[in-house]
């Protein structure tokens, strides 16, 4: 210890050519910071919804589109023309398997929470429907 302390005696203390080092030295780091953490409140969340196991059996028996699939099983959300993001209509598939067309008024019009799918608006990608589907 005794040599650190002659060695700060002989090179002097923290001063002004230390501190100019240490903000030139910084300044990257800060902007670099700025980029990561923009994402978080730049990332534009997209239109989503929730997407139930039994859409997947109506895309694939029904030869539905997705978009035909939102309309009937979930609920209009409360803007005009949006379609609610956490709940969906609970599917009753059973009763009308072999009738899609029919398939509308099988449909119990309770609504359930989302388990946790969503579906976003495909028109175009952003950092939050890339990294949200899993």
């Amino acid at each position: 210890m005794a040599n650190v302390d002659k060695l700060t005696e002989h090179i002097g203390d923290f001063g002004p050519f230390q501190k100019k080092m240490v903000v030139l030295g910084s300044l990257p780091l800060v902007l670099i910071a700025f980029v990561f953490v923009g994402v978080v409140f730049l990332g534009h969340t997209p239109d989503h919804w929730c997407w139930s196991p039994g859409s997947e059996q109506l895309l694939q028996e029904c030869g539905w589109t997705e978009v035909k699939v939102r309309e009937v099983t979930v609920p209009h959300g409360e803007e005009a023309g949006s379609f609610s993001r956490c709940q969906a209509f609970a599917l009753n598939l059973s009763q009308s398997r072999d009738k899609c067309e029919e398939f509308e008024q099988a449909l119990t019009l309770n609504a359930v929470p989302c388990d946790g799918r969503w579906m976003f608006d495909k028109s175009h990608k952003t950092t939050i429907s890339e990294l949200g589907t899993f």
